[in-house]
């Protein structure tokens, strides 16, 4: 981005129009786009609840730690 464009960005704002929308994602790409930023937080989720759910089920089914690893 030069200095024009900053300033013709600058001047639109100030005259109360709105930019011209851009979108970030192509509407092509939108649902991959959204099936892959889902995918992040649900494979994190079930990253951090792995290790709690071997020591419970471990204690239920009374496993050895050698067992539960």
């Amino acid at each position: 981005m030069n200095t024009t464009d900053t300033a013709n960005s600058a001047a639109d704002l100030q005259q109360g129009g709105e930019r011209s929308s851009k979108e970030v994602v192509p509407k092509v790409y939108l649902v991959s786009f959204i099936l892959v930023t889902l995918c992040f937080p649900l494979w994190g989720f079930a990253n951090d609840i792995t290790n709690p759910l071997v020591k419970a089920f471990s204690k239920v089914l009374q496993m050895s730690t050698t067992q539960s690893t």
